[in-house]
């Protein structure tokens, strides 16, 4: 699936957040310490959270919806050149909704959990190489 982004003029409201690489593994670590009550995924690489109370931390995409309906989060300072429900019908061939859709990312969050300290442990410790 491939579109185009822009800016956007109006930023979404945050309703989650995507972080990857060494900074997900900080946030992890940080959500070790001092739990939050949040949901969310994992790639390989990345953290999707989804709450009410997300934390800060470099490197943090915030993603949001266009629309309270839609099934997918988009980065809240981005556009992509197709709505929000085109891109929901295409994956939904592929997959169960939601999903969270980044410029070069798009991950299902169907699955999404209390992140739980053993799951954020396990995160860390399978670090990319």
């Amino acid at each position: 699936m491939s579109f185009q982004w822009q800016a956007r003029v109006e930023p979404l409201t945050p309703i989650g957040l995507c972080v990857r690489g060494e900074a997900a593994r900080r946030l992890a670590r940080r959500l070790i310490a001092q739990p939050r009550n949040l949901v969310g995924v994992h790639t390989r690489d990345a953290l999707i959270l989804l709450g009410d109370d997300l934390p800060w931390v470099d490197g943090v995409v915030y993603l949001g919806k266009e629309h309270p309906l839609d099934a997918v989060l988009l980065p809240t300072h981005l556009q992509p050149d197709w709505p929000a429900s085109w891109i929901a019908q295409a994956l939904q061939r592929q997959s169960t909704a939601p999903w969270a859709v980044l410029p070069d990312l798009i991950v299902g969050l169907s699955r999404a959990s209390r992140l739980e300290a053993h799951i954020l442990e396990e995160f860390c410790a399978h670090a990319p190489a």
